[in-house]
């Protein structure tokens, strides 16, 4: 598990942020039970879980999503009933949106190895009305993995034999392989150099100190919206809501986005051993931004965490 590979996440799905904390936090998740015992719940959380539920229930009526939020959502649920591109996918891809000629533009690039395999979607969303293409329409999926174009029924397969322990390295080196055959080479990650891990360090320094000072919200206020944000987009039963773990350590101030919106980040694990959540859907990991001085959500991201090519 590499260190940065959380900026990935971040950066490409939500343009707006700068640093990476993702994989650090998968291996907090992810260690042997010797190397990290299980949590053991104090009353404090308790108390503090039920305060947190109140004050979710007294702001549901006013919650507010950017338009690049919903614009984003529409975008996701469109390539479902086109594509059959389901939420759990997302994580092979990189989601990013810009606006554009009036419309919000929403791009999904097939991550590193997949990335030739996988193509690009865009979905133009103007309204309430968006249209889906892909880079691969019109090629012939039905090869399975010996295509060049590979989508969700490949897909589908990855998710569940990482999900099952197989990992993926073998499709990694496929994909690799027939990007090669059809003369693309995907080169490995560029790794930050002493400089620029500094420079990006102070940078996000100072966008954390203007963006705390332009709070009008306490972190609690604004924890209480992103849970609930992620209960109602994710349409989260009780189960699900109950569990949700919010990493403090991960949570962060930064400035998000072409308005530079003064944002809070938070972070949220669901099916891990943590939680205990034995829900059937929804496992993964949440990232939420969340206006600081007024409250709207300026982002959401699900990672299923089934992505992972080891």
């Amino acid at each position: 598990m590499k260190n940065h590979d959380f900026q990935e996440l971040v950066d490409q799905n939500l343009s707006g942020l700068v640093w990476d904390e993702r994989k650090r936090q998968q291996v907090l998740l992810a260690v042997s039970e010797e190397e990290r015992p299980v949590r053991k719940i104090s009353l404090t959380f308790v108390l503090v879980a039920a305060i947190l539920c109140l004050t979710v229930s007294a702001l549901a009526a006013g919650l507010v999503f950017s338009p690049r939020v919903d614009a984003e959502k529409l975008a996701d649920e469109v390539l479902h009933s086109e594509y059959g591109i389901a939420p759990e996918m997302m994580t092979f891809f990189n989601r990013t949106s810009a606006q554009e000629d009036g419309a919000i533009v929403v791009r999904y690039e097939g991550r590193y190895a997949f990335s030739f395999v996988l193509g690009r979607y865009t979905v133009t969303v103007k309204g309430s009305q968006a249209d889906a293409v892909w880079s691969w329409d019109g090629t012939d999926t039905s090869k399975g993995f010996d295509g060049a174009a590979w989508g969700a029924e490949q897909l589908a397969t990855m998710c569940r034999e990482n999900q099952n322990g197989l990992g993926l390295s073998s499709y990694a080196n496929l994909a690799k392989r027939i990007a090669w055959e059809h003369n693309v080479v995907i080169a490995d990650p560029v790794p930050f150099n002493e400089a620029e891990y500094k420079a990006l360090a102070e940078k996000e320094a100072r966008e954390a100190e203007i963006a705390k000072a332009a709070a009008t919200l306490s972190e609690e206020e604004m924890e209480a919206i992103a849970r609930e944000a992620v209960a109602l987009r994710y349409a989260f039963d009780e189960e699900a809501v109950k569990c949700m773990l919010e990493w403090e350590e991960n949570r962060r101030y930064l400035i998000y986005g072409d308005d530079e919106a003064p944002c809070c980040g938070f972070y949220f694990s669901l099916g891990y051993k943590e939680d205990g959540y034995e829900g059937p859907a929804g496992r993964g990991i949440y990232h939420v931004l969340v206006n600081v001085e007024n409250g709207t959500v300026e982002g959401i991201v699900y990672d299923s965490d089934l992505g992972g090519e080891g």
